[in-house]
């Protein structure tokens, strides 16, 4: 079945105008020719797509039925001609997250290549903080960040509300210990701080056993067993166990991911690969 571009285009016309003669002027073509076009789309998809009553005709139900998928296809061979008209972009993106929200970054960077594969990413994985400092020097052109860590740069898009969650070895039990070994983030993390805070506020006693920059370090010591790790749900190891009310840990409101961007046609295509992903993780 042959469902051409010229063929849809003056089936369209005819549809549209209501008769052959008046679609054969809108196309610049010769009334014998349109009809023509449209006796071979019907011999092509072996309906009837027309009514024909004197000059006037109207459509099928099977002309009826085409027409949407007709509009549809010559809009989208129009957008593709438009994608592959448009200058290649090329130089480099320089992106920034802390490491512990870099589980978001792989489904993001292959939609990226596909869609401008001659561009370089390079990835900068430091603190929020720090980062919106780098956004001030215009060293990074995009940066997700923990809301309310460190000084924004400016208005910044909210693009997730990440959950968090305490969790523990499936094969050890640090939370029965007295106090509780923590493995945590190093000072000045908000993600820390509100889960110390709420351990304090139920009186729940408790020892920082290991504190990290690094997510890597955190997963370490939570696998090992050797301590309860407060982590985004990014980050929960598929084997871990989750702590909640019932084991004695308060449930944590989620943090806030803001995306903060500098201009660029590259980065604008980045940013909306980044909350496509990070709205909607199972679907990336």
């Amino acid at each position: 079945m042959e469902l051409s571009s010229d063929l849809l285009r003056t089936f369209l016309a005819v549809a549209d105008e209501g008769g052959f003669t008046r679609a054969a002027e809108s196309i610049h073509l010769t009334q014998a020719a349109v009809s023509m076009q449209v006796k071979r789309l019907e011999q092509n998809v072996g309906k009837s797509l027309f009514l024909r009553e004197g000059r006037k005709v109207s459509l099928t139900a099977d002309g009826e039925t085409l027409i949407s998928y007709a509009r549809r296809i010559l809009l989208l061979q129009k957008e593709a001609m438009g994608a592959l008209a448009k200058p290649e972009l090329t130089g480099m993106v320089r992106i920034g997250t802390p490491d512990d929200y870099a589980g978001y970054l792989p489904p993001i960077l292959i939609r990226f290549s596909k869609t401008h594969p001659k561009v370089q990413v390079k990835v900068l994985c430091q603190p929020s903080a720090e980062l919106h400092d780098m956004m001030r020097k215009g060293e990074v052109d995009l940066i997700l960040t923990t809301a309310n860590c460190g000084t924004p740069t400016g208005l910044g898009t909210v693009a997730r509300m990440e959950p968090l969650a305490w969790v523990a070895s499936a094969r050890h039990w640090p939370e029965r210990e007295d106090p509780i070994p923590l493995a945590v983030f190093s000072d000045g993390c908000p993600v820390r701080d509100n889960g110390l805070a709420a351990l304090e506020a139920m009186g729940k006693p408790y020892r920082i056993a290991y504190a990290s920059p690094s997510i890597a370090g955190l997963i370490a010591a939570v696998g090992a067993g050797l301590a309860v790790g407060l982590l985004a749900s990014v980050n929960t190891p598929d084997n871990a166990r989750i702590l909640g009310p019932e084991e004695g840990f308060p449930i944590l409101p989620p943090v806030t991911l803001e995306l903060y961007t500098r201009s660029g046609a590259a980065v604008g295509v980045l940013a909306s690969h980044f909350l496509e992903v990070l709205r909607n993780p199972e679907g990336g």
